[in-house]
C-alpha cells in the first residue's frame, strides 16, 4: 500500500509539471523532433497470454520495418528510425535495430506503474529535451485509455493502435488515436442484426462472459466485443421484439442452468460471446438438454482463436470420445464469426517468418503452426501506413511537418493500401474497414469452414460460391422464429407424432417402388442426352498443327539467341533433318524373285521432326523431336493422331445408330486400346481423333532393322495383342480388321490396338468398293480369314468374327516371328502378287489340300529359342489359322499358351518389372548409336567453338558461350594498326582472280602467324586493307603500344622477303599506320556477328595510314607519347601532316626497337 501511494504522490507531480508544459505543445508541434532521427515507442504485453503480446508483435514489427527500408531505400527519415519498447506488464527497456529485449513480466498490467512511466516519459517530451514521433500499440484498452491524454496534449503524438476493442474509442474528438484493429465492435452488432434480417428472426439471447476477480486493467477482449452487443440489446437499435436482457457468465450460473432459465422454450436464436472452452461446455450441455434439435440456432463470436482450433472447436485431445462426440453432433448448429483471414501465399510465407523469430528470438517455443493471428498482421500494417503518412507528410511540409503529429494523423484518415493482411481501408474517423468470416461445420469432413463474408466498410454480406449453411434440420432452412409446433414440440400431441411416424413408413415404400421406375427411366434419359450432347465431336479449330507449335518452339529458341546476340553474344543454330526409309520386301528387278513375301511397288517414308541446337554454350538447350509416323495434331495441348476420312458422295447423318456406336468406343479404356478421343467432321477436315503412340505400329517396328527384338519382346508385344483383344470381345465385339498396321506401340513400348469399330464413320461399303481393285487393298486383306474375304466379297457390312480375329493374330504372330513382311513365303516359292493371294486364300482348298498359309518354318526361326517352345510356337500359329473357325483358340487361351512358353515374363505378372525389361532392352539397342552420335556432336561443337573463336575475340567468345551476356564498354586507351598495299588495284588488273585470292591467303596467313606472338586482335580485312587492335578486350595498360608497334615492324620486316608466287620478281609495299586512343568496342549484328570498333581513334587510325607512305610505319602524337614513355623504340619527327577532317597534325616515323632497325632514318 505504500508504494502505491508513493507511485501515485509520483504520478500527481508528474502530471502537475506535464500540464504546466503542456501549453508550449498544444499547437500540436514539438521543435526538437523536427532535429532529431524519427523516435518510436511500442506499448505492448509481454506476457503471451493476451491475445497478442510482445513476443508476436516485434518479429512483424521488424519484418514491416525492413520492408519499409527496402521500399524507401537511402530515406532521410524512415531509413534512420530508432523503436524504445515499453512492456504494459514489465519495466521499461530500450533497444535499437534489434529489438530484442529480455525483462521479466508480472502477469498482470500494473496501471500505477504504467502511468509513472508514460508520464515521466511524456514529460520529457513536453519540456523539450525528448521527442515520440509516434505510439504503436498499446493492445490493452485500460491502457489506451491511460496513454490517449498524454498523446494528444503533449505535441499531438500518432497513437496507431491494433487494440482499443471497445466502441468508446469511436469517439476521437480529444485524440489522436489511429485504430488498425482487424475488427470492430460495432461490426459485430450490425453482423447480427443483419443476419437476425435475412432470416426473419426478432427473438434472440446474448451470452458473453466476464471472468471474476479480475483487476479492470487485465478484462479480456471478448469483453469489449460483449459490452457493445449488450449496449444494442439494451438501446434496441434494430427494434426487435423480445430481445432478452444481456447477463454475464461469472460462474454463478451453470451452462445447464443458462440454456434452460435463459433460452428455454422462447429464444430460438442465441449469440454466444466467450472463451472457446465455455463455448463448448454450453454446446455439450445443449446436446444433453434436447437443444440440438434443428428448431435452436447458436450464434458463437470467436475472434481470437488459431486457425487450427477455429477449424475444428468442438475437439478435445484431452476430453473423453463420448463428450467429442457430443460435441461434434451439438456444433452441427453452431455459426461462428471470426476475422477473415488473410489468404494466399504472400501471407503464408509472412506467418512462417513471424514463427519463426517469435521462437528463435524472442522464446515463444509453443507458437501455433498455421497462420499468425490477424492482430498480429495489424501490427504490420500500421507500421507501412505510418509510413506512407510519413513520406506524404514529409514531401508537403518538409522535416518540420513532422514535429507537428496533427498533420501527419490527418495522412492516416481515408486512404487504402496493399498491406500484409490484405486491403487495408482506413475511413474518415481514422478507424480500419474489417472483414469477416461466418463458419459452419462441414458434415463430411467435422471440419469448420467459409460460407459467407462479411465486408466491414460495405456493410455487405456476400455468401460464398457453391457453399451454404447446413442448418442440422429436415428441411436443411433456417429454423423459424418460434415453431409451428412450439419449441421442443411443446404445442402438439404425441399422436400427432406417432401418425406422422406412420405416414411416413407407408412413403417410404412408395419411394421404393417409384424409385426403380425412376432409376430406370434415369438411366434411359441419361443414355439419350449422353448422346444428343456429342462430347465427342471436335472443332477444327480446336486442332493445333504441330508445325505451329514447333514454329512457336523455334520462335522462343530464336528469341533467346538474339538476345544473346544483341548483348554482344555470337552463336548459331544447326538444323537436321533425318528421313528414315522403311524397309519392304522387294521384288529383285532381274528375276522378280522376292525374299518369299510381297513384292512392294514404292517405298513408305516416315517424316522426323526437326531438332535444333544451339552451339554458343553449355548445356545446349534442345527443341523435343519425337518420330511421326501419322498426321498428328495438339488438342488441348496433348498431341493426338489424325486419320482422314474418305471422302463422301452424300451427307453423314448423325442417327442414332451412329451415336450409339461412337458412345461405345469411346467407353473403352484399356491399357491395351488406343483410346478414342473424337471426331472431327468440319468438311473438308474430317478426321477421326484418337490417342497418339510414338513408336509408331508394330509393322513399324519389325520393318526397322535398327531395333533388334529377343524372343522375350516378341512374346510381350504378343501378349500385348492378346489382352487388348480380350478385352476388345468382352467388351465391344469383333475387331474386324486386325493387322500389323492397326497395333500400335507408344513410347512405354506398350502395344495397342487400334482401328477398330465406327463402321459409319470410316466408310463402309463405299470406301471399299472404291479400294477394290487397289494394290493396297489387295495387300491389307492378307490378314483377314479366309471366310470373311468370302462374306465381304457378298457383304461388305459385315464386322468381322472373334474366329477372324484369331486368324489375324496367326498372321501377326507369323510377321513377328521372322520379321520377314506379312505373309512370309519361304524360299523357292514365287512371288506372288497380293490380288492373286487373296484370291487363293479366298477359295475354299480342295479335299486332301491344305489351304495356303505363309511359311511356318523351324529352320529359318531366329536363335534364342529351344526346340521344343520353338514346336509349341509354331503349333500354336499354326492353330490360329485353322480353315474351320470353330477349331482356332479363343484369345484367353492363346494368351495363356504365350505366356507359358515366354520363360523369363512367365514368372512374374507385374506389369512394372515387364515395361521395366522392355525399357532395357530398347536402352541396350540405342547405346550404340547415342554413343556414336555423341562423339559426332562433340567434334562438330569443337569445329564450331574454334569457327567461333576466329570470329570473335577468344574471351568474347568464351564469355557467350557460358551463357553471360557481352555488352558494348568502353576503353580509355588502346593503339590501333591500319594497312594497305600500295600498288594492288593495279596489281589486281594484271593479275587472274584466283592469282589475287591466292596472294592475299599467303600474306595474310603470314601476318596471322605474326599476330599470334603479341597481344592483338585482328578487327577484320578487306580486300588488301588489315586492321589489328590491342588493349582490349582484355585490358593491359600502356603495353598495347609496343605490342602494335613490334607487330608493325616484324610485319615491315617479313614484307621485304615475300614473294608473289605468279610475279616473283616484283615486291609488296606495305604502308601501315597507327594511332592510340580511346574506343567503344561491342558485338555487332545477329547473322555474322563481328567485334566492331567505334570512336575517333579508329578513323585517325585509317588517316594516318592513308597519309603515309610504302614500306614507312607511320603514328600519331599520341602514339608517340606512349612509346617515349615505355622507351626503346627508334623514332623520327616526319612533321605536320595536312589530314582530312583533321587538319594539321604533327606525326613521326617508327624505324626500330634498340638495335634492330627495319626503316633506316
Amino acid at each position: 500500500d505504500r508504494l502505491n501511494v508513493a507511485m501515485r504522490l509520483r504520478i500527481l507531480l508528474l502530471l502537475l509539471l506535464l500540464a504546466a508544459s503542456s501549453s508550449a505543445a498544444s499547437s500540436g508541434s514539438n521543435e526538437i523532433c523536427a532535429e532529431v532521427p524519427l523516435r518510436l515507442l511500442l506499448v505492448a504485453p509481454r506476457n503471451p497470454r493476451y491475445y497478442v503480446s510482445l513476443p508476436s508483435l516485434l518479429p512483424a514489427y521488424n519484418l514491416a520495418w525492413n520492408r519499409v527500408r527496402s521500399r524507401y531505400p537511402g530515406h532521410p527519415v524512415l531509413a534512420h528510425a530508432h523503436t524504445s519498447v515499453i512492456y504494459e506488464d514489465a519495466k521499461w527497456y530500450d533497444f535499437a535495430d534489434d529489438h530484442r529485449a529480455v525483462s521479466e513480466a508480472t502477469d498482470t498490467v500494473d496501471p500505477y506503474y504504467l502511468s509513472y512511466r508514460m508520464s515521466q516519459y511524456f514529460y520529457n517530451v513536453s519540456a523539450g529535451r525528448q521527442c515520440i514521433h509516434a505510439i504503436f500499440g498499446p493492445t490493452i484498452d485500460y491502457s489506451v485509455t491511460q496513454l490517449m491524454p498524454f498523446a494528444f496534449h503533449t505535441g499531438r503524438i500518432p497513437m496507431l493502435t491494433v487494440g482499443a476493442l471497445d466502441e468508446a474509442f469511436a469517439d476521437k474528438s480529444e485524440t489522436t488515436l489511429v485504430r488498425l484493429t482487424p475488427l470492430q465492435t460495432r461490426d459485430i452488432v450490425d453482423i447480427i442484426g443483419v443476419f437476425m434480417r435475412s432470416n426473419g428472426w426478432r427473438r434472440v439471447t446474448v451470452i458473453y462472459q466476464r471472468p471474476q476477480r479480475l483487476p479492470a486493467s487485465d478484462i479480456p477482449a471478448s469483453l469489449s466485443v460483449g459490452k457493445s452487443i449488450a449496449a444494442w440489446c439494451t438501446g434496441r437499435q434494430l427494434k426487435l421484439d423480445g430481445v432478452e436482457c444481456v447477463f454475464e457468465l461469472a460462474g454463478v450460473l451453470q451452462p445447464s442452468e443458462i440454456l434452460l432459465s435463459r433460452v428455454g422454450d422462447s429464444k430460438s436464436f442465441v449469440v454466444l460471446c466467450a472463451d472457446p472452452d465455455t463455448v463448448r461446455d454450453i454446446m455439450i450441455k445443449a446436446y444433453e438438454h434436447g437443444f440440438i434439435n434443428g428448431e435452436y440456432v447458436f450464434f458463437n463470436i470467436d475472434l481470437f482463436s488459431s486457425e487450427q482450433l477455429t477449424a475444428r472447436p468442438w475437439h478435445r485431445s484431452s476430453d473423453t470420445d463420448s463428450n467429442n462426440q457430443a460435441a461434434a453432433i451439438a456444433y452441427r448448429t453452431l455459426l461462428t464469426v471470426t476475422l477473415r483471414r488473410a489468404a494466399g501465399d504472400r501471407y503464408a510465407e509472412f506467418s512462417r517468418r513471424v514463427r519463426e523469430r517469435a521462437k528463435a528470438d524472442y522464446g515463444l517455443a509453443d507458437y501455433p503452426d498455421g497462420q499468425v493471428n490477424s492482430f498480429v498482421g495489424a501490427i504490420h500494417d500500421a507500421v507501412l501506413l505510418y509510413a506512407l503518412a510519413v513520406n506524404d507528410t514529409l514531401a508537403e511540409f518538409g522535416p518540420a511537418g513532422l514535429s507537428n503529429g496533427t498533420l501527419v494523423t490527418e495522412r492516416m484518415r481515408n486512404r487504402t493500401f496493399a498491406g500484409i493482411t490484405g486491403l487495408v481501408s482506413m475511413n474518415d474517423n481514422a478507424d480500419r474497414d474489417a472483414d469477416y468470416s461466418l463458419l459452419d461445420m462441414d458434415p463430411a469432413t467435422l471440419n469448420f469452414t467459409v460460407v459467407a463474408n462479411y465486408h466491414g466498410g460495405e456493410k455487405r454480406y456476400v455468401p460464398v460460391k457453391d457453399k451454404r449453411i447446413d442448418w442440422y434440420n429436415r428441411n436443411n432452412r433456417p429454423p423459424p422464429d418460434v415453431p409451428e409446433c412450439g419449441f421442443r414440440n411443446s404445442k402438439c400431441s404425441k399422436d400427432l407424432s406417432q401418425v406422422a411416424k406412420y405416414a411416413v413408413a407407408v412413403l417410404l415404400v412408395l419411394i421404393c417402388v417409384l424409385a426403380v421406375l425412376v432409376l430406370l427411366i434415369y438411366r434411359r434419359l441419361r443414355l439419350e442426352s449422353e448422346l444428343q450432347t456429342m462430347n465427342w465431336r471436335i472443332s477444327w479449330s480446336e486442332l493445333v498443327p504441330p508445325g505451329d507449335r514447333l514454329a512457336a518452339l523455334a520462335a522462343a529458341a530464336e528469341a533467346a539467341d538474339v538476345e544473346a546476340l544483341s548483348t554482344g553474344g555470337g552463336g548459331g543454330a544447326f538444323t537436321a533433318a533425318s528421313r528414315r526409309r522403311r524397309r519392304h520386301n522387294q521384288c529383285d528387278n532381274n528375276d522378280g524373285h522376292c525374299g518369299g513375301g510381297v513384292c512392294c511397288p514404292e517405298d513408305l517414308e516416315a517424316v522426323s521432326l526437326v531438332s535444333q541446337d544451339t552451339i554458343a554454350g553449355v548445356p545446349i538447350s534442345r527443341v523435343p523431336a519425337a518420330q511421326l509416323f501419322t498426321r498428328t495434331a495438339y488438342y488441348k495441348g496433348s498431341l493426338v493422331a489424325l486419320k482422314q476420312l474418305p471422302a463422301r458422295s452424300k451427307r453423314l447423318e448423325l442417327n442414332h445408330k451412329l451415336l450409339l456406336e461412337v458412345k461405345r468406343v469411346k467407353d473403352l479404356a484399356s491399357d491395351n486400346i488406343v483410346r478414342f478421343i473424337g471426331a472431327c467432321l468440319d468438311p473438308p477436315n474430317e478426321y477421326l481423333v484418337t490417342e497418339y503412340c510414338p513408336k509408331g505400329s508394330l509393322q513399324d517396328i519389325l520393318e526397322n532393322d535398327n531395333i533388334r527384338l529377343d524372343w522375350m519382346f516378341k512374346f510381350s508385344l504378343m501378349l500385348d495383342i492378346c489382352r487388348g483383344m480380350i478385352y476388345l470381345h468382352q467388351s465391344f465385339g469383333p475387331h474386324g480388321n486386325l493387322k500389323s498396321s492397326n497395333c500400335l506401340v507408344d513410347s512405354r513400348f506398350s502395344l495397342k490396338i487400334a482401328d477398330f469399330g465406327l463402321r459409319s464413320l470410316r466408310g463402309g461399303r463405299e470406301q471399299k468398293e472404291k479400294e477394290a481393285d487397289t494394290y493396297a487393298a489387295f495387300r491389307s486383306k492378307l490378314w483377314t480369314a479366309p471366310e470373311l474375304l468370302r462374306i465381304a466379297a457378298s457383304d461388305s457390312n459385315f464386322d468381322g468374327t472373334k474366329e477372324g480375329d484369331v486368324y489375324s493374330f496367326g498372321i501377326i504372330a507369323q510377321e513377328t516371328m521372322y520379321r520377314k513382311g506379312v505373309f512370309y513365303l519361304a524360299d523357292g516359292e514365287d512371288c506372288v502378287e497380293p490380288q492373286e493371294l487373296v484370291s487363293r486364300i479366298r477359295s475354299p482348298p480342295e479335299p486332301q489340300q491344305q489351304p495356303l498359309r505363309p511359311s511356318l518354318s523351324l529352320e529359318e526361326l531366329p536363335p534364342g529359342l529351344d526346340g521344343d517352345r520353338a514346336h509349341a510356337l509354331l503349333s500354336l500359329v499354326g492353330s490360329c489359322w485353322r480353315e474351320e473357325p470353330s477349331t482356332r483358340p479363343t484369345f484367353n487361351s492363346v494368351k495363356s499358351r504365350v505366356g507359358r512358353l515366354n520363360k523369363e515374363a512367365a514368372g512374374s505378372g507385374n506389369i512394372l518389372d515387364n515395361l521395366l525389361q522392355r525399357m532395357e532392352l530398347y536402352s541396350n539397342n540405342l547405346e550404340t548409336l547415342v554413343a556414336k552420335r555423341t562423339d559426332q556432336y562433340l567434334e562438330e561443337k569443337k569445329k564450331a567453338e574454334n569457327l567461333l573463336y576466329c570470329m570473335l575475340p577468344k574471351s568474347v567468345a568464351t564469355t557467350l558461350m557460358r551463357g553471360e551476356s557481352v555488352a558494348a564498354e568502353w576503353f580509355d586507351s588502346v593503339t590501333i594498326y591500319f594497312s594497305d598495299i600500295c600498288g594492288f588495284t593495279a596489281l589486281s588488273s594484271e593479275s587472274t582472280p584466283m592469282e589475287v585470292v591466292t596472294l592475299l591467303n599467303d600474306l595474310y596467313t603470314l601476318f596471322d602467324c605474326i599476330i599470334e606472338r603479341y597481344d592483338c586482335y585482328k578487327v577484320e580485312t578487306i580486300g588488301d586493307a588489315y586492321m589489328v587492335v590491342s588493349g582490349l578486350p582484355v585490358r593491359n595498360g600502356i603495353n598495347h603500344a609496343r605490342e602494335i608497334a613490334r607487330m608493325a615492324l616484324n610485319f615491315l620486316e617479313h614484307i621485304s622477303t615475300f614473294r608473289i608466287r605468279h610475279k616473283p620478281e616484283e615486291k609488296l609495299k606495305l604502308r601501315i599506320g597507327i594511332n592510340s586512343g580511346p574506343v567503344c568496342a561491342g558485338v555487332v549484328g545477329l547473322k555474322m556477328p563481328r567485334y566492331c570498333l567505334f570512336g575517333d581513334t579508329v578513323n585517325t587510325a585509317s588517316r594516318m595510314e592513308s597519309n603515309g607512305l610504302p614500306l614507312k610505319i607511320h603514328i600519331s602524337a599520341s602514339t608517340f607519347t606512349i612509346l617515349q614513355s615505355l622507351g626503346g623504340f627508334v623514332t623520327t619527327v616526319r612533321g605536320e601532316v595536312e589530314m582530312k577532317g583533321k587538319g594539321r597534325q604533327l606525326t613521326y616515323w617508327l624505324h626500330g626497337e634498340g638495335d634492330s632497325i627495319v626503316d633506316p632514318p
